[in-house]
């Protein structure tokens, strides 16, 4: 067990699940971050959790979580502005990702699996052989993964920095691209990611996660586009529309479909606590999320309003 690295982890996804299995494969101390009764953390609270004790001289990485780090701690996170992933493009999805970030760590540590490693001049490999665009130009690849066949299967190339270089598993190319910039990868803009691919991968690892077949979740996500095509429009402000679903009841795969979609959505929801609220959720940018909390959300009533214009997400409760 390396005692001078812990690993604090947010909340579980399918991105945060790959985290955590390579860490643990890798004899990585691991912890998770919890809520206030020792609960771990879900999407909504893993920033609001309090900083749990670790011992002293500990190198320390919070993983999407913890909103003001201690001193000397490493954030591994793209989500919030300061992020070290925070606003990068698409092609830079790899390295942008939590799971990109937390690979490089690794890597910089000697501690990468030995199947990842290139053979290489300087200890690790030779460089890699130079790509070029359709007009002859060189493409800078540092820190940029990109696709080439492998022996088994499919794994990418890729530049962690001068002296490191790791071929990483397809399976962990497509989470990251997922939890980058879902929406922009499934129109085909991050590089080496095929948008039919993504949405099977995605399909088999939700219907895993949630117990379900794949058939029964994909006739999900297609009934939701379906939903999606037929709706009205609801105008936030000038110029800014989104679909409204909130006459349509409980949509599963709604989020998913919306992205697949490329569309922004407002729908309406009930709490755990049993209130009523209305979010907006799908493809959304800050332009989108500041006109639903700040023009349209008080124009309906509602109460509570709540969002994040960086993170793509907003609701309100309903004053009744």
């Amino acid at each position: 067990m390396q005692q001078n690295r812990i690993w604090i982890l947010g909340a579980s996804d399918t991105e945060m699940k790959l985290i955590e299995n390579l860490l643990w494969v890798y004899g990585e101390s691991v912890i998770y971050a919890t809520d206030e009764s020792g609960r771990r953390v879900h999407q909504g609270n893993a920033y609001r959790c309090p900083i749990p004790e670790v011992p002293a001289g500990s190198t320390v990485y919070a993983v999407e979580c913890i909103d003001t780090l201690p001193e000397g701690w490493v954030r591994i996170d793209h989500h919030r502005p300061g992020d070290p992933g925070y606003g990068q493009p698409p092609i830079n999805f790899f390295p942008a990702s939590s799971i990109g970030q937390v690979i490089a760590e690794l890597t910089r540590n000697g501690i990468v699996p030995q199947s990842w490693r290139r053979m290489s001049a300087g200890g690790y490999a030779a460089p890699l052989t130079p790509q070029y665009t359709e007009d002859g130009t060189p493409v800078d690849y540092v820190g940029v993964p990109w696709v080439r066949p492998a022996p088994v299967g499919y794994a990418w190339d890729v530049i962690i920095d001068a002296q490191t270089f790791a071929r990483v598993p397809h399976e962990i190319v497509l989470a990251a691209a997922a939890d980058h910039c879902l929406a922009a990868a499934y129109r085909g803009e991050c590089p080496g990611v095929d948008p039919d691919e993504l949405l099977h991968w995605r399909i088999k690892t939700r219907a895993a996660f949630q117990g379900r077949s794949e058939k029964e979740l994909l006739a999900d996500v297609y009934e939701a586009l379906d939903l999606l095509e037929d709706a009205p429009n609801e105008r936030l402000a000038h110029g800014i529309y989104v679909a409204d679903l909130c006459g349509y009841g409980h949509i599963p795969e709604l989020p998913e479909a919306a992205m697949l979609e490329g569309e922004a959505y407002i729908t309406l929801v009930t709490d755990r606590d049993g209130r009523h609220k209305i979010v907006l959720g799908g493809h959304t940018d800050p332009e989108t999320v500041r006109a639903f909390m700040t023009e349209w959300a008080p124009k309906q009533g509602l109460v509570d309003i709540y969002g994040d214009p960086d993170l793509g997400f907003a609701g309100g409760y309903m004053s009744i």
